[in-house]
Formats: C-alpha cells, structure tokens, sequence
C-alpha cells in the first residue's frame, strides 16, 4: 500500500525512515578532524564518516627536544610523524593575561618561527624569556589531505652557565624592581671567586614579584665558594614562580659577616626547590639573636617548595637556616616540606628553622623541625634534622697489654653496620669486638695516650660517623700492689714511659700488698717519666711506708692527673718522690689526714718532693693537710713553676724552704690565725 513519499535521514548514504528503502546520493565531503591529540582522520561534515584508510600519525618520536637559544642553526627532528609535502609554519603560543574593567581575560598571539625545521628562526623568541623552559613549538605541515599541527615537546634553555663571570652576569637581579625569567642550566662544576655578591639589594614583596624567577638546573653540577663576601646573596631575591633543581651548592667560608649578607638573597617567595644540596662550611652568625644573621635568605620563604632538599651544615654555627621577618615580611610561611634533611656535622648548632611575624610582639612565631628542640618552637613536618657525626662523651680505655681490643658505640647503636674504624692514620679494621691494632701502637709507649677514634657505621641506608675517645693504656691498674709495681722506679726498672691508666679505688691495705724496696731518689739516673691518669679514683696511702721517697721514687718528665691521694700518716716524709723534674700535676687532690712534720729547716721533706724543680705545671690542685706544715716545698725554684687554680687548706707557712710568698695561681685558706 502506498502511503506516501520516503522519509530518507540527511546523511550520505541514507536509509528510509519507514521503509528502508537506500537511496545513493553522492561521495562524502571528507574533513580533517584534530581531536585525537595523536593523529588526524578524515570525517565526512555531512554523516560523520570516517574514512578508515587514512590517518596522519602527529606523535614526533623523540619525547623531548633541547635548544640552547644562543647557538645557531636549531634544529627540531620531525621523525615519526606521517608523510607530508611541506611545512607552512612554525611557531610558540604566547598566552598573555588582560584585564577588562574587574574581569581578566586570556590573549594569546603566534610567535612566528619561520618554516625551516632545520634552521628554526628563533630572534623572536629569545626576548621571550618567560616562555622559556618546557614548552610545545608547533610546526603545521601539509600532505594531499590538508594541513596537520604538529606539536613538539622541547626544553628550550635561555642559557647554559659554564663560568664564573656567566653567572654573574646573567644570574644577579641588576635592579631593585628587576625579575630574571628563562631556564638556565649549568654545564660544568663553577667555582666563584672573590666576588661582592650582587650589587643591588632587591626590593622585598611577599608577591614574589623581584628576583629571580626563571628556571635553574643544575645538572647534576656544584657551584662553589670559598670567598666570605657575599653582599645580597647569589640572586639578590627569588621570586615566584623560581623553580631550581638537580643542584649542589657549597659554601666554605662564613657568609654572616654583615646584616645584608645571606646565600640566596634577601627573600625567597614561591619559588620550588628539588633534588638540592647544600653544603656549609666554617658558619659564623652576626648575632646570637635567632632575627639577625640568617643562613639562606633574611625575610624568610614564603610560600615555597622544598623536596629532596638536603642541608648539610659541618662546623657552622646557624642562628636561622631560612630567616624570618617583621612586619609586612612574612618569614618562614606556606612553605612545605618533603624528604628533606638537616645534616649536623663537626658540632654545629641551629638556632631555629626560620621564625614569622614581628619578634617584638606576641605574634612571633619560631619554627624548628624534628631533631632540634626548642621550647615552644613549632614542629615543620617534611624536614628533619639528622646528626650524621654522633659525639661519645665517654673515654673508653685500651689496655694495650691485652691479647684483644675493643671499643663500643653503646645500645643505641649496637645493630648499626661498621664499615671503618680509624685511629689517625691508622686502619683498625671494621669488628668493634676486636679491633685490629698495629704493631706501631702496640709496642711504642710513646704513642700511647688520649686519642679520638672514627667510626663510619650505615643503618636503613643512613650512612653515620661516630666520633669515640679513648686511651690507649700502656698498661690498666686495679691494685695498689700493680700501682705499686708498675711505676715506682728501681734500679732493675730502668726509666719508666708509657700511659698507665688506674681503673679502681686501691689502698696499701690490700692483703698482699708490700712496699718494693729499692726506691730511687736524689741521684739515681732512673725515673717515671710516664703518665698515671688516675680517671677520677683514689689512692690511699701511708707514706711513712715508702721511706721518704714517695710512691714513685723519682719523676722527670712525668705527668699524673685526675687522681686523689689520701695520706692517712705523714711523717716528715714525701708524698710522690724525692725528687721530681719538670713535672705536671693537673686536677690532683691531696689530703693529709695525719702525722708530723719536721721544723721547716733545710732539708727537711716538705709535702710533694725533697727537690721539685724544673718546668713544673700545678693546674686544678687542691692540698687539705690537717697537719701543720711550714713549708709546702723543699728549695724550689718558683720562677720556672706554673701555678693555675692551686688551692691549700691548712696551716702551710711558707712556699717553699728558700721562698716564703706563694706564687701567683695559688689561693692559701688556712684554719687558724
């Protein structure tokens, strides 16, 4: 039944409605249609065809092409794409921000190229800083098709830095209000020399809008300095938008010598730092006040990145790693941290992290990190600060008569990994439990003594340096009949040498304990001429034992510190020797509990020694005698003996048997008038 005329779809090939009938109405009208941002197809504009024959590959096959725009002949590779008979232009899209009335609005105009792939045209796009960097050109091209755009990724680099004098002249802000934009890498390790830093104090805005605000990589390079003149930093200010990455910068020499001094310039504001190193050497603030003498800027970072960053500080003192400011400067705000480290060598100390807000009013804000304490600092998270050189206060001693040598870092650290162990020069292995000593420490006594030992120890990939002190002992003494054995002086002994260290409270009450005979005294060839660090302990003693010579005999040369003596009875008689040469006492306490002394003639055996001559040092003595005493010692003379902090307590008369004042450095409390 015929029930009227065909309701065919407005398309190329065309079906009816109703009935299904096909009617042939021509070829399609094929376009080119660029949505897929890969390739380009052709699409019929009448029923959306696509022609399946055809497709024009637009992805260049190099992810990222680089043009250093100061060289000549730039070139960008095309490779990849599909066949095409010509280029028809090439260019960079410049997008500019407008504002109409209380609106803004986008304007975007074509930085012209030229058409020539392999000799890019770029005099327009030098002056163009800000477009410098990461970018697209975009290079339209035709085939029997049409026309393609064809964008290639490019890092476009305003400059690449390989001296001393390039950077300066490029890297400074040469005016107050000037910004530096554009991307910059380096291209070598530059060292910079005796330079005033930059000429101009860049003014502050907490917009960011002076400085420098273009793009640094470092590549992987250092820029160095050793020169401790550095006048508004290395930028004079860092702006928004800053971006500086892949970086080491080393500063040895302290840059605080002024107020307008600092390392990156007087503020730093939305900028990102990634993957930076910055090592400081020999730091030296103005002020001890945590506003003044800043380490990387003087009012702070403000709203700004920091990821990978790591700080290494070595015998520096810091009162503010990133300043801080008053008023209108806003200091250390917006500013986030990620993985970044402060590392504390060679006792450094940090005052703060930054600070904000005025320091005169209750606003101040001070800001430190995990690791530094400071009370009623806020904590920033993503930074921490690390001690890769841990201090062991505690002396270990070495007993250098033993079969074995160790040393210990302690609980804390007992799971770390040793990977050194050096004492000076020499190597002492890596197994704390039994150290590797060298014969030359071994058998030379002359060597023993007081020494730091290096630990280089790694946990969890943290690589940490343990500073140890320890005494080589020539010998360890824990009785009074070893003391006694080890360092008084007998015709068979010879001179004694070497660094005997007492390990415990001994006593000539011990069972067993006699006195050796023999002793040396006024003219023997043989004497002490070691160290006895007693490390805190005492000696108690009756010296009316020891014949008038004393626990040592003869001394030359020798040194005894950190010991007390205890003299339960003296009878006229010498507490360390009968003579003693060149001798220094240091943090030595000396008691006198009892006994009699003779009347002060000469010849009499005063206190220390029958003689006591020579270059001697007192330093930190104290003698309490409960005992009258009219002279401290026999002839003596006082014009080649050191006194420093030497205290008598008890009824001493005189000095000396030929000297009746006390020299200078010695303080006399007597008991009675």
């Amino acid at each position: 039944r015929e029930v009227g005329e065909h309701e065919y779809d407005n398309n190329c090939d065309v079906d009816c409605n109703i009935c299904g009938d096909v009617r042939e109405v021509g070829d399609h009208a094929y376009v080119i249609d660029s949505t897929d941002k890969e390739k380009d197809v052709l699409v019929c504009g009448a029923c959306g065809a696509s022609d399946e024959s055809y497709a024009f590959n637009k992805v260049v096959s190099v992810a990222q092409q680089e043009l250093l725009l100061t060289e000549s002949n730039l070139a960008i590779s095309l490779d990849g794409i599909s066949e095409y008979t010509s280029v028809k232009k090439i260019y960079v899209v410049k997008a500019t921000a407008v504002q109409e009335g209380e609106s803004w609005t986008t304007v975007t105009e074509e930085i012209d190229m030229g058409t020539d792939i392999a000799n890019l045209d770029v005099s327009k796009l030098i002056a163009e800083t800000k477009l410098h960097g990461e970018n697209s050109i975009n290079v339209v091209v035709e085939d029997a098709k049409g026309e393609h755009t064809i964008s290639v990724p490019v890092k476009m680099i305003t400059k690449n830095i390989t001296t001393a004098d390039e950077w300066y002249a490029t890297m400074e802000t040469k005016t107050a209000d000037g910004a530096t934009y554009g991307y910059y890498t380096l291209g070598a390790n530059i060292a910079l020399g005796n330079n005033n830093g930059n000429d101009v104090a860049v003014t502050v805005t907490t917009g960011g809008d002076y400085g420098f605000r273009g793009t640094l990589d470092g590549n992987s390079y250092t820029l160095s300095r050793s020169d401790a003149w550095w006048t508004n930093g290395l930028f004079g200010a860092i702006g928004s938008g800053a971006y500086i990455k892949n970086i080491s910068f080393t500063q040895n020499g302290s840059i605080n010598a002024a107020a307008n001094r600092y390392y990156f310039g007087s503020i730093v504001v939305g900028a990102t730092f990634e993957n930076v190193t910055m090592t400081f050497i020999n730091q030296t603030p103005t002020a001890t006040d945590t506003k003044d003498g800043s380490l990387l800027s003087n009012d702070g970072f403000v709203n700004c990145t920091l990821k990978n960053v790591v700080i290494n500080l070595e015998n520096s003192k810091v009162n503010s790693i990133f300043g801080g400011g008053t008023n209108d400067r806003l200091g250390l705000q917006g500013t986030s941290f990620e993985n970044c480290i402060v590392n504390m060598k060679s006792g450094s100390t940090v005052g703060e992290l930054g600070h904000c807000g005025n320091p005169d009013e209750e606003t101040n804000i001070v800001y430190t990190a995990e690791g530094l304490t400071i009370e009623g600092a806020t904590v920033m998270t993503g930074i921490t600060f690390e001690y890769n050189e841990i201090i062991l206060k505690e002396n270990q001693v070495i007993d250098m008569s033993g079969e074995t040598y160790a040393i210990s870092l302690g609980e804390a650290y007992a799971d770390y990994t040793i990977n050194s162990i050096t004492l000076d020069t020499y190597n002492l292995g890596t197994s704390l439990s039994a150290l590797v000593m060298p014969d030359a420490l071994k058998t030379d006594v002359a060597k023993h003594g007081v020494y730091t030992v290096k630990v280089g120890a790694e946990k969890d990939g943290k690589v940490k340096e343990f500073t140890v002190p320890v005494t080589l002992a020539t010998k360890t003494i824990s009785t009074m009949a070893d003391l006694n054995a080890t360092v008084t002086c007998t015709d068979a002994t010879g001179d004694i040498k070497g660094y005997y260290v007492l390990l415990a409270d001994v006593s000539d009450s011990e069972e067993g304990f006699t006195v050796i005979a023999g002793k040396q005294g006024w003219s023997s060839t043989v004497a002490f001429k070691g160290t006895l660090d007693g490390r805190g302990h005492t000696v108690s003693m009756n010296t009316s034992k020891w014949g008038k010579v004393g626990l040592f005999g003869t001394m030359n040369g020798a040194t005894v510190k950190d010991i007390t003596f205890e003299d339960a009875w003296n009878n006229n008689t010498a507490i360390l020797a009968w003579a003693a040469y060149n001798v220094t006492l240091s943090d030595v306490t000396i008691n006198i509990k009892n006994g009699k002394t003779c009347e002060g003639t000469a010849g009499s055996t005063p206190i220390f020694a029958n003689a006591f001559q020579g270059n001697s040092a007192l330093t930190n003595v104290t003698i309490t005698t409960a005992i009258e005493m009219p002279v401290m010692f026999a002839a003596t003379a006082t014009s080649y003996l050191t006194c420093s902090k030497v205290v008598i307590n008890g009824n001493v008369t005189a000095f000396s048997t030929n000297e009746a004042a006390f020299p200078t450095g010695i303080v006399v409390n007597k008991t009675v008038a």
